[in-house]
């Protein structure tokens, strides 16, 4: 068995509340993604995506944060980067979704738009996540 102590206890539960929280706000943007979505179609106005802004965004954004709070990690208190980035970003963040419609591009015989947006996501979810730590150490 682990044994913890007060302080590692109270990481774990302030991660798990930044998770929850991320987790929120992504349903929360992939939710109004979805009923402009919805009111598109209804007005006829329809267009073939190749990739799901809304997980774009919150990918781009989590990268972003996370690189940021780990670049600032050294001015931060220790419990900082475990919060943000492992409880917010990952609960922000979404590698399943993207999994899924990849998947569903491939299933589709689509390989072209499939490997499109999942170059897409990487590269940006990458760059953001370097300008994010490259931010983040300019502030130490």
């Amino acid at each position: 068995m682990i044994a913890l102590s007060g302080g590692d206890l109270v990481a774990i539960v302030l991660a798990a509340v930044a998770g929850a929280l991320g987790a929120v706000m992504r349903w929360s943007v992939v939710s109004w993604q979805a009923g402009r979505r919805a009111r598109a179609d209804r007005t006829m106005v329809t267009r073939v995506r190749l990739i799901d802004h809304a997980v774009l965004a919150v990918n781009c954004v989590g990268s972003f944060i996370a690189g940021l709070a780990f670049g600032a990690a050294p001015i931060l208190p220790a419990v900082v980067p475990l919060m943000v980035a492992g409880g917010l970003c990952g609960g922000l963040t979404t590698f399943g979704t993207l999994m899924v419609s990849v998947a569903d591009e491939l299933r589709n015989r689509r390989p072209g738009r499939a490997f499109s947006a999942l170059t897409i996501q990487l590269v940006l979810g990458f760059l953001a996540g370097v300008l994010g730590l490259l931010l983040g150490m300019w502030f130490v």
